[in-house]
């Protein structure tokens, strides 16, 4: 009896794990469709991509490809910290692939996740492969922060709408305490006492082997230094890209706010609720936008173009995973 329970239980959590890309596919649609029908002018937004300049958009392709080179040169770095002889060619073509596919999955986590599984099956450490994405993640989120509130605390004299440094310094104070949990010396027992699998000692004590090996990275301060500067040499390229795009679109928006809300919408977007963000990310581009003066169909309009312009960035993961999937040559 108490088997068929369990199975029946496994069986529903199965039905779950299939019905929730259909969810957020669907979650995705509803929430575009409901901007686009509420909060955009339809005219406005044709108008404005008709006249949308094209050296601009070329541009802003440009950048975008370009910020992935500097992302992989930055994994590569955390990488070679521990041992990994992959070579920077490698890490690149994965880096294109995990983009590119990431911009079809849950989140924009999605794409880590086909990072650290396409870097397992070409590293002979899995723990180093998963703790690898999981130390760039967090030291991307920590540059995003940074420059955001950097920007609005420089600029705050500028800002009308003291709900906007309200949302900054909020999202700072929840991943500052976040950070100090998870590198602190008990940080360790609290990773015992949450994790799940209770009765699965396999389960815990590979969670506990990415989270040792995630907290070795802590011993190679100058790698981690120089990773950071990397990775916000990496949000200001995507911010300039923005608001070049924005430029493309004649929209006439200060670069100081795109230093403040262009991070805070990437955060959002990582939310594994829709696809690839979309629907989080064009509503928060509105909400944060439309404070500073830009029109809600501006906002959606140079939201959903940055969607597109990285898509046809990112195109070469797709010819790189056509002809060579996701395995190289094994690191040893």
């Amino acid at each position: 009896m108490g088997r068929g329970f369990l199975s029946r239980i496994k069986d529903r959590l199965a039905g779950l794990r299939r019905f929730s890309p259909l969810f957020r596919t669907v979650l995705s649609a509803v929430l575009i469709a409901l901007i686009f029908y509420y909060l955009v002018d339809s005219r406005q937004f044709v108008q404005l991509l008709a006249a949308a300049k094209l050296s601009f958009l070329l541009l802003c392709i440009a950048l975008i490809a370009a910020d992935r080179f500097v992302m992989a040169w930055k994994w590569m770095i955390l990488l070679r910290a521990q041992g990994s002889g992959v070579s920077f060619r490698d890490i690149t073509e994965l880096t294109f692939v995990s983009t590119f596919f990431g911009l079809f999955l849950p989140s924009i986590l999605g794409g880590d996740v086909v990072r650290a599984y396409s870097l397992t099956k070409n590293i002979s450490d899995a723990n180093l492969s998963i703790s690898s994405v999981l130390i760039d993640r967090t030291i991307g989120i920590s540059s995003m922060m940074a420059v955001s509130l950097v920007s609005a605390l420089v600029s705050y004299r500028y800002i009308a709408d003291p709900r906007v440094l309200m949302v900054v310094f909020l999202f700072a104070a929840v991943f500052a305490i976040f950070i100090l949990l998870v590198f602190s010396s008990s940080g360790p027992k609290l990773l015992d006492k949450i994790l799940p699998f209770k009765g699965s000692g396999t389960i815990r004590e590979k969670l506990k082997g990415i989270y040792d090996s995630f907290l070795q990275f802590k011993a190679y301060k100058k790698v981690l230094f120089y990773a950071a500067v990397l990775s916000v040499t990496v949000q200001i390229m995507r911010i300039v890209g923005v608001y070049i795009s924005s430029l493309a679109l004649n929209l006439s928006t200060s670069f100081v706010y795109f230093l403040i809300f262009i991070p805070l919408t990437i955060i959002l977007s990582l939310l594994p609720v829709s696809i690839a963000g979309i629907g989080i990310r064009e509503g928060a581009y509105i909400y944060f936008f439309t404070r500073v003066g830009m029109t809600g169909s501006g906002a959606f309009t140079l939201a959903l173009l940055i969607y597109f312009l990285t898509i046809i960035a990112t195109l070469p993961g797709a010819f790189i995973y056509a002809f060579r999937g996701l395995s190289h040559k094994k690191d040893e």
